[in-house]
């Protein structure tokens, strides 16, 4: 079966859905409907010393959403994006550019969202297209930094079974990448898969604490199917004087027909302390390789780790150890953070590089908010590359 034979189903259930009930005056009058508008301007710089020429990307994306609840347990989700490309002074990935380095955000137009909903007391469910973020997004995620969003066509479930304790499955056949659902290359595009995702959190030691089985089979890249099973703790800075801390532990084993037939573990320790106005953090994440398999996080937001210069959103065959520190604060409107990563190889002695982030983000009001962004990636063992962003960001 083709990968257009796999996801036409759902669209064509959840089209007809929101097609009766646009047609039914009952349910029309009856319900009520919301609408969002998330619009987001940015220019990229990337200097990357494997290319002679330097990328500087001009995009703009569109989010337009709306939300029909018809009942008080039901209702109706739908979001529609668009990327537009301004100019072609770098790699979209589908704008044949390649002399240039990278910038993830091709041209696209798509279906973002559209599920329907089910809420009660105690059960909340969602089936069709829909974004999924689990905890810090390190192995599931929406990947919000791309314009074009990743999203998912399947199936999730949450269950409160009291005291602050919760158990939730999800169930995903497709996953729809950052370069946009029609990209001409189908791997980019879209992959199908067979995950089921079982997650239960619950209160521990003044913190929280998650234990979880993620088991994905993916039916395009048979080197991403794999069993992961861990445990995450968090503790909030207000829970225990000023510190914060986050722990997690994770073992992760090859399966279907992943033809490398390895496993791995993946730790990760970071702890924080805040003071009024500065908070410090520091951390050490370690993803484990032999050589010959690594532990992988295909699905993850990558970018919001080992480095925004997103030299590591695949972890190399030896594996990544990544040291860093960082410090954050407030100052006024504005927020701002430093954030300095040392990452080195698990298996062998390879020395991989340094870098610095730094980012100042403002409340612009009426909507809008600012943000200017820098990733400045020094490699021993890869090549340097520095980037740059300048963006402002609309939501009504």
């Amino acid at each position: 079966m083709n990968t257009e034979t796999r996801c036409r189903p759902w669209c064509r259930q959840l089209l007809a859905a929101a097609v009766a009930l646009s047609l039914s005056p009952t349910l029309a009058f009856a319900g009520d409907f919301s609408a969002s508008v998330d619009a987001r301007y940015r220019y990229e710089h990337v200097d990357d010393d494997a290319f002679a020429n330097s990328a500087d990307a001009h995009t703009l994306r569109l989010r337009v959403g709306g939300i029909w609840q018809w009942s008080p347990q039901w209702s109706l989700h739908g979001t529609l994006e668009q990327t537009s490309n301004l100019n072609d002074g770098f790699n979209s990935t589908r704008n044949g550019e390649t002399s240039y380095p990278v910038v993830a955000d091709p041209r696209s137009t798509e279906r973002d969202e559209l599920f329907v909903a089910y809420g009660s007391e105690r059960l909340q469910a969602r089936l069709g297209r829909q974004v999924i973020n689990l905890d810090n997004q390190r192995y599931i995620g929406a990947v919000g930094w791309r314009q074009n969003r990743q999203s998912f066509d399947g199936i999730a479930l949450d269950y409160d079974v009291g005291e602050q304790r919760q158990l939730s499955y999800r169930y995903l056949s497709r996953v729809i990448r950052v370069f946009g659902e029609h990209h001409p290359n189908d791997v980019l595009a879209h992959r199908d898969l067979d995950g089921h995702l079982f997650h239960f959190s619950h209160p521990a030691f003044d913190g929280r604490l998650v234990e979880y089985v993620y088991r994905v089979e993916d039916h395009d890249v048979a080197t991403d199917s794999n069993t992961t099973v861990g445990l995450r703790y968090t503790r909030d800075a207000k829970a225990v004087g000023n510190w914060s801390l986050g722990l997690d532990l994770a073992r992760q084993q090859a399966n279907a027909d992943n033809p490398l037939d390895g496993s791995a573990t993946y730790w990760r320790i970071e702890p924080g302390y805040r003071f009024e106005a500065i908070s410090l953090q520091g951390g050490w994440e370690r993803l484990g390789g032999d050589g010959g398999y690594s532990f992988r996080t295909p699905l993850a937001t990558g970018h919001a780790f080992n480095g925004w210069a997103d030299r590591f959103l695949a972890t190399p065959l030896d594996g990544l150890d990544d040291r860093f520190i960082g410090v954050n604060g407030k100052l006024g409107e504005s927020t701002w953070s430093a954030t300095a990563h040392r990452f080195d190889a698990v298996h062998g002695d390879a020395r991989f590089g340094d870098e610095l982030d730094l980012s100042l983000a403002r409340d612009l009001g009426h909507g809008f908010k600012g943000l200017l962004k820098l990733a400045d990636f020094r490699g021993d063992a890869l090549p340097d590359v520095r980037k740059l962003w300048l963006q402002i960001d609309y939501h009504y």
